[in-house]
């Protein structure tokens, strides 16, 4: 399943990461208590880094739906981003692809 999403890196003065990322980037997204959500990040053609303090549309892909709950997946969901126990930025979902997809 894949979500078009809008992706906004903190600053690192925020509390960011301190280095850009790529397509391919592979963050966590805390779905509930304890408990994360494997993504893979994809930066539309044209981009090939995202800074911290930048934001770009980009293409979420759940690497594991099911640990994904439902009611994160409808638009203007807003979710952090997340490296293990830091928030390193913020993702507000477009639109759902793939519905069917699980």
């Amino acid at each position: 399943m894949k979500l078009k999403v809008v992706l906004r890196l903190y600053r690192t003065e925020d509390g960011g990461r301190s280095s850009a990322i790529f397509s391919g980037y592979r963050p966590l997204v805390p779905v509930g208590e304890g408990h994360y959500a494997d993504i893979s990040i994809d930066l539309p053609n044209g981009t090939t880094v995202l800074r911290p303090g930048e934001e770009s549309l980009a293409t979420v892909t759940l690497l594991n739906p099911a640990t994904f709950p439902e009611t994160a997946r409808t638009p203007g969901v807003l979710l952090e981003v997340s490296e293990v126990t830091k928030t390193v930025g913020e993702l507000r979902i477009l639109e759902v692809q793939d519905e069917g997809v699980s």
